[in-house]
């Protein structure tokens, strides 16, 4: 009996282990898509924090479309700083016209850095999945691209 007990004890643990796991690798995206961290291995991710109502952010845009584009070993995506409701925050993407996709919570848990405080903030990851720079102030596609290894 008190093996039994244990048994169920123990498939109920590992069950919880593995939601665990599994809910602090997914991604929520604004347009209703998931995906998972390890969706970017391999690829250098560009997490660029945002707000409608900072200029510099709104001038790097377009240059962040751009850098998404430019190679399969590049991939943007874009944090509201704010964190409005979703509407709002679909609201401001089509308002400033970003590309990229953009997440409904930030990544700095899973990668292990700071929130930013400043904007515009650009956080560069490596294939790896470890935070190579924090790039604070607008950055162009070329100046993101000269820290790529």
């Amino acid at each position: 009996m008190i093996t039994k007990f244990f048994q169920g004890f123990y498939l109920i643990l590992l069950t919880v282990a593995v939601l665990a796991c599994d809910t602090a690798d997914k991604i929520h995206y604004s347009d209703g898509k998931t995906g998972n961290y390890r969706d970017f291995n391999d690829q250098w991710l560009v997490i660029n924090y945002w707000a409608p109502w900072c200029k510099p952010c709104i001038k790097e845009i377009p240059e962040l479309n751009t850098l998404n584009t430019s190679s399969d070993k590049v991939q943007v995506i874009g944090v509201h700083f704010d964190k409005p409701a979703i509407d709002q925050q679909i609201a401001d993407i089509k308002k400033i016209d970003i590309h990229f996709p953009v997440v409904l919570s930030s990544p700095h848990l899973h990668y292990s850095y700071d929130y930013p405080t400043v904007l515009p903030t650009t956080i560069i990851i490596t294939p790896a999945g470890n935070v190579d720079k924090v790039l604070i102030g607008p950055q162009t596609a070329a100046s993101i691209q000269n820290h790529f290894n």
